[in-house]
């Protein structure tokens, strides 16, 4: 019994001995206590009838007892010494009273009254008790509260009972090979949550889509940046790549690589690949060169589909294929009807000896899998999809056919922003999203780069390939109560996916998110080392079974027959998926980890991804990680925990906007708000003005298109910035009419000199230069090498002091407040430091880590000379409106940001604020709605 709920077939039984050595003649008359221990070792590593086992066992308790002047508890000493207490943790115990009394009817077990008893051993888990009587064998367990699962000690005794039974019945019971059955209400639960018995399809993987194609071939099917096809559009993309390789000589089955961008045509490259009967392999353009080099070795590629902006897919030549340039192409008539058994892609994952391995996937498997989601979740024509998985990873086999086989679309992100959280929000707000299919870790990322968008169109969420955090459901449903999300599991060997659970609520018990119940004609086996069913709650190897399991790894047959294995005693087709795993009481599973990844630690064999999963579901604990450290008896467990995001802390405001007035009140005694405004109407006037002559110049009105823009003289690399004009100057429609004379007159009581207005006509005057390229805005900026300019914009005018010492003294006055660690700033556009010299004045007093910052590097040698001696400097390159994360920058690093002049001048204002919100930490100052502050 111990055995078949445990994880190991090797262990020590603590036994209870009568210890009266015969050492004085009177012995038998002393009143005490002979009892001592023995440990018994049990070895059920091979396999043995019950009799053979009885007997071995037997044997050794023999052996054991030739040494019983050392006894046990000796033993367990020793043991304790040498590897640890936990390692000499003995808690099973059995105690035998048989034949030691004549068994007459008042020979009952001690201790018992009124049908309870009572073992009062802390260290003892189970305590088996036997002994005979006139009514035959009795046997009692004491078992300690809170050690064991609810359920399982009842489980156990009764199959403990049910064997006995048995036993004393049947002679021929003792010669079968020792194993104890599941309980019968397991056995039965096994089978009705593996019967997912449902009609399977039949046909290619790709033949819905083309069936839509007939159904609505003006809907729209594939959606990226640069273009949008519809069903009609894509399948004659597609067809026309099919032609084009069936004229070159591609056979049915052979493989072609898919070498593209995230977009339109490869969906079409995907799409006319399997038109033609070929098999496709996808090869990620992103691929170090010698794993795609290794890839198409193994695969026996010959034809790669590519595009004609990718430099280097493989092969030069005919057997490069370009299929951006293939529209005048002759199309194939219809695609090809693949068999339910024909391979339809291979996917290349990541082996164990540094080779990528080859996974060939049949039409029926994925297609069973994608018409069993769109089923289950209700995916219809008016879903649409956005998808981020790369074609290698089989999430990408959903985000296209899952949609494309209901009439539904798909949703491709600019591939220079595929990791921007702030771009998925965008798309799913413009397209209308309404599926999200990612790794949890992407959820994440979305989730916390909300600030009020409600994403009402995003319906469903399959997340799958990682543990999802037990606190990520929760609050997703109070940022986005519309959604529904559904866990998945699986392996790329059994096609996407196998296995479901549809988040309703966690249970207080829980670990972590169970792995769910299995997919339509897929299921699922937890099996121990003897490939037996293991009891719920114990932790085995995960296998699975069933219509989504591959034909195997491409040219590999060894590693397909080690984890393509057939059950040895009802021959059921398993893959080994080398997890681990568990079935709860309910009959879902719980997926513990790699089965690779679990540690010995003092004996105990160790689950981190269950511990993992405790410390997750701690208050205050967004995730968290657990590796071994140490080695020997040292080896401990080390946890590594990210914190949940705390609410911002609640802001005086009063209080900020009284020190600001404070250090501010001398600069502005004399100005009154009319005069500011009078000043500021009339330079954006002169300057407006000044932007639509050059634009005027070049042909180009208020209202001018794309198309008339390329056709001027002006950098490509300004276009967005004209589009900036033209959306500013349709704001302010017709100008008022202020002259340069009347500008200096306005704007002479807020100067310290003319520089500032000076710069700014130079730059008026030079506008067409600029945007030609023929003028270089830096000597502009710096005449000579010269800083008047500058200090001029930065210093030394009456808004660039004002806005310092206010953020200085803003910045002061939170210093001021923080005791337990260094304020933590980054200023970006930082440049030449118009805003640095006085923050850091401020701060003189306070230890404080600054990050220096800009966009260009022309900056920063100079920083370093003037402020590199301040302790806690750092000086780095950030672009505002790039992706954060991959400049090297980490969400929620800096209690402030300082940003000045830099808003006006990105090229994406939204985008450039929420790169500021997702550098700030919890306790900012700000909010959303605070922005235009």
């Amino acid at each position: 019994m111990l055995q078949r709920w445990s994880a190991s077939e090797h262990f020590c039984l603590n036994l209870t001995v009568l210890n009266r050595q015969p050492l004085h003649e009177q012995v038998d008359r002393l009143v005490g206590d002979f009892t001592s221990v023995s440990l018994l070792e049990v070895d059920q590593r091979r396999p043995m009838s019950w009799a053979e086992r009885a007997s071995a066992i037997s044997q050794q308790l023999y052996d054991d007892l030739d040494h019983r002047l050392c006894s046990g508890v000796e033993v367990i000493r020793e043991l304790a010494r040498a590897k640890g207490r936990d390692y000499a943790l003995m808690p099973y115990v059995f105690t035998s009273a048989i034949g030691l009394v004549p068994a007459d009817a008042e020979n009952a077990l001690q201790g018992k009254l009124d049908g309870r008893g009572i073992t009062q051993t802390p260290q003892v888990f189970i305590d088996c008790q036997a002994m005979d009587s006139a009514a035959g064998l009795q046997v009692n367990w004491d078992v300690r509260d809170g050690v064991f699962p609810s359920g399982m000690i009842d489980d156990l005794f009764a199959s403990f009972e049910s064997l006995l039974n048995a036993m004393a019945q049947e002679d021929a019971i003792w010669q079968q090979t020792a194993q104890v059955a599941l309980p019968e209400w397991q056995r039965e639960q096994r089978l009705q949550v593996n019967d997912t018995h449902a009609p399977l399809p039949e046909g290619g993987l790709h033949q819905p889509f083309f069936a839509q194609a007939h159904l609505t071939p003006d809907a729209l099917a594939v959606i990226d940046p640069q273009q949008q096809m519809t069903y009609r559009q894509l399948a004659d993309a597609a067809l026309r790549i099919a032609g084009h390789l069936q004229r070159h000589g591609v056979a049915i089955g052979e493989p072609v690589a898919i070498t593209l961008e995230k977009g339109v045509m490869q969906a079409a490259a995907v799409l006319g690949a399997m038109a033609v009967g070929a098999v496709w392999v996808p090869v990620d353009v992103s691929q170090p060169a010698e794993r795609r080099r290794q890839i198409l070795a193994n695969a026996g590629i010959q034809r790669v589909l590519t595009q004609q902006q990718v430099v280097e897919c493989g092969v030069s030549g005919e057997w490069r294929i370009d299929v951006d340039a293939l529209n005048g192409s002759e199309p194939l008539l219809d695609p090809h009807a693949s068999r339910s058994s024909d391979a339809a892609y291979i996917i290349y994952t990541s082996g164990s000896t540094g080779q990528p391995k080859g996974v060939v996937m049949g039409h029926q498997a994925a297609r069973n899998t994608v018409e069993d989601i769109n089923r289950r979740f209700a995916v219809r024509a008016t879903d649409r999809v956005l998808a981020l998985a790369q074609l290698g990873f089989d999430l990408a086999i959903y985000d296209l056919f899952g949609p494309l086989s209901v009439g539904g679309a798909v949703i491709y992100p600019e591939p220079a922003r595929a990791t921007d959280p702030s771009h998925w929000i965008e798309c799913i707000e413009s397209q209308q999203v309404t599926l999200w299919n990612s790794v949890p870790a992407l959820m994440q990322m979305l989730e916390s780069a909300l600030q009020h968008q409600q994403l009402a169109s995003l319906r469903l969420a399959l997340l799958s390939g990682d543990w999802i955090p037990l606190t990520l459901p929760e609050s997703l449903a109070t940022r986005l109560p519309q959604l529904q999300l559904v866990a998945l599991g699986g392996a790329t060997e059994a096609a996407i996916w196998s296995n479901y659970h549809c988040w309703q609520g966690r249970d207080a018990t829980w670990r972590s998110i169970p792995y769910g119940l299995p997919l339509s004609n897929q299921g699922f086996r937890v099996l121990d080392d003897n490939m037996a069913d293991c009891p719920v709650w114990l932790p085995g190897n995960l296998y699975i079974s069933g219509a989504g399991l591959a034909q195997g790894y491409l040219k590999d047959a060894e590693k397909t027959a080690r984890h393509f294995i057939h059950h040895p005693h009802d021959q059921q087709r398993l893959y080994w998926t080398g997890d681990r795993a568990r079935y709860l009481p309910n009959g879902e599973l719980e997926f513990l980890g790699r089965a690779d990844n679990q540690l010995k630690i003092k004996g105990h064999r160790i689950e981190p991804g269950e511990i993992e999963a405790a410390l997750s579901a701690l208050p205050g604990v967004e995730s968290a990680c657990v590796v071994p450290h140490g080695e020997g008896s040292q080896r401990q467990l080390l946890a590594l925990v990210s914190a949940q995001r705390q609410p911002a802390n609640p802001v005086d405001y009063d209080r900020l906007t009284d020190s600001i007035d404070t250090a501010t009140a001398g600069l502005v005694q004399n100005i009154t708000a009319t005069q500011l405004q009078q000043a500021m109407t009339a330079l954006d006037a002169v300057v407006l003005q000044q932007m639509r002559d050059t634009l005027q110049a070049y042909g180009l009105n208020d209202e001018f298109s794309e198309a008339q823009l390329r056709e001027t003289p002006v950098n490509a690399r300004f276009f967005w910035l004209v589009r900036r004009w033209q959306a500013m100057l349709a704001q302010a429609g017709a100008l008022p009419d202020y002259s340069w004379q009347q500008v200096d007159a306005l704007w002479q009581p807020l100067l310290d000199g003319p520089a500032f207005l000076a710069y700014i006509r130079s730059n008026l005057e030079n506008l067409a230069g600029l945007l030609e390229g023929r003028v270089d805005a830096q000597k502009l900026l710096f005449p000579q090498g010269q800083l008047t300019n500058v200090q001029a914009l930065y210093r030394e005018n009456l808004m660039a002091k004002y806005l310092n010492q206010a953020v200085s003294a803003l910045t002061s006055l939170i210093a001021q407040q923080r005791v337990q660690r260094p304020l933590r700033i980054l200023e970006v556009g930082a440049g030449t430091g118009g805003t640095t010299v006085d923050v850091l004045a401020a701060l003189s007093e306070q230890t404080i880590e600054y990050h220096f910052t800009d966009v260009a590097a022309f900056f920063l040698p100079e920083a370093r000379a003037r402020y590199g001696q301040r302790a806690g400097m750092h000086f780095g390159l950030l672009n505002i409106d790039d992706d954060i994360r991959s400049q090297g920058y980490c969400p929620e690093s800096f209690d402030i940001v300082l940003a000045a002049g830099v808003l006006e001048n990105a090229r994406d204002q939204r985008r450039a604020l929420e790169n500021i919100q997702f550098l700030t930490a919890p306790t900012r100052l700000g909010d959303p709605d605070g922005a235009d502050a």
